[in-house]
C-alpha cells in the first residue's frame, strides 16, 4: 500500500466522498410533490392501510352503491316558511317522503308511493325508548290512493324506523332522528335510507 493511502488525510477524504455520494443517492430516492404529476398516482402506488382520516376531506366523500345497496342521506330543518305539503326529504325507488314541522315543533312525514302494491311499517320512540302512540303500525297503500302520515309523537329527541317494500322487489329501510334546535325554536330531522332493489 502506498504511503499516501495510509495518511489521515486520505481517510478523511474517503469518508467525505462516501458521505457525499450516499447523500446524493438518498436525495435521488425522495420524491416530493413537485416531482409528481397531478392525478398520476394509482391506488396500488400507496401502501395499504396508510391513508387515514387526517388526510381525507370527509365532505368530499360520496356514498353511493355498496354491494347492490344504495344509501341516501336525509336532512331537514324547518324553513322560515313551511311550503304547502312540506319539503321533500326523500324521493327514492318509488317512495316519496315530505317533512313538515308544526307550530309545536313536532315533525310529520307524509309518505306517497308510485307502486300499485306497497307496504309500510313505521315505529317511533322517544329518547327513553318509549313507543309513541302514533306509531307501531303496518299499512298497505298504492299509487293514487292517498298519503300516509308518519308522526313523531312529541317535540324533542325522537328516533324512528321506517320500512317500505313494493311488489316489484324494492325494499327501503330508514333510520331517522328528530330533535329540537339548541335554542328550542325549530325542529331538525336527520337520517339515512338504504335501498336494495331485488331483481326477479
Amino acid at each position: 500500500m502506498s504511503k499516501s493511502l495510509r495518511t489521515p488525510a486520505f481517510w478523511i477524504a474517503l469518508m467525505a466522498l462516501l458521505v457525499a455520494t450516499s447523500g446524493t443517492a438518498y436525495a435521488a430516492m425522495v420524491v416530493t410533490t413537485k416531482e409528481v404529476k397531478d392525478r398520476s398516482l394509482l391506488g396500488k402506488d400507496l401502501k395499504k392501510n396508510t391513508v387515514t382520516g387526517v388526510e381525507v376531506d370527509e365532505n368530499s366523500l360520496q356514498v353511493g352503491n355498496l354491494n347492490g345497496a344504495t344509501i341516501v342521506k336525509i336532512s331537514y330543518q324547518k324553513p322560515p316558511i313551511n311550503p304547502a305539503g312540506g319539503s321533500t326529504v326523500l324521493d327514492f325507488d318509488g317512495l316519496n317522503l315530505r317533512a313538515q314541522c308544526g307550530a309545536d315543533n313536532i315533525i310529520t312525514l307524509t309518505a306517497t308511493t308510485v307502486s300499485d302494491d306497497a307496504e309500510l311499517t313505521w315505529i317511533a320512540q322517544d329518547a327513553d325508548g318509549n313507543p309513541q302512540n302514533t306509531s307501531n303500525f303496518y299499512d298497505t297503500f298504492t299509487a293514487g290512493t292517498g298519503e300516509r302520515k308518519l308522526f313523531f309523537g312529541d317535540p324533542g329527541d325522537q328516533v324512528a324506523q321506517l320500512r317500505y317494500s313494493s311488489a316489484d322487489g324494492v325494499t327501503i329501510t330508514a333510520d331517522l332522528t328528530a330533535e329540537d334546535s339548541l335554542d328550542g325554536t325549530t325542529c331538525i330531522l336527520r337520517g339515512w335510507a338504504i335501498g336494495d332493489y331485488a331483481a326477479g
